[in-house]
């Protein structure tokens, strides 16, 4: 059932997009923020659809130290 409602508020906020309105939405977009072809990032979203894809902020040293950890990872998970 949540699986069903994030699908049903992702869809409104991308036909809110489509219908003219400025709307920030996480999708999983192409991408060149990291190395990875596709990622996970917020994006503006309007009538053209993904018109803008915004990145994930500034992290800590801390959290960039996780960030370069997970990313060889989920490359490899991407190719299964």
């Amino acid at each position: 059932l949540s699986m069903a409602y994030a699908g049903y508020l992702f869809t409104e906020k991308v036909l809110q997009g489509l219908n003219g309105e400025k709307v920030t939405q996480c999708a999983y977009v192409q991408s060149d923020l990291t190395d990875c072809k596709y990622f996970a990032s917020p994006c503006e979203f309007g009538p053209n659809g993904v018109e803008k894809v915004l990145g994930y902020g500034t992290l800590s040293a801390y959290e960039q130290a996780w960030f370069d950890k997970m990313i060889p990872d989920l490359q490899k998970q991407i190719k299964k």
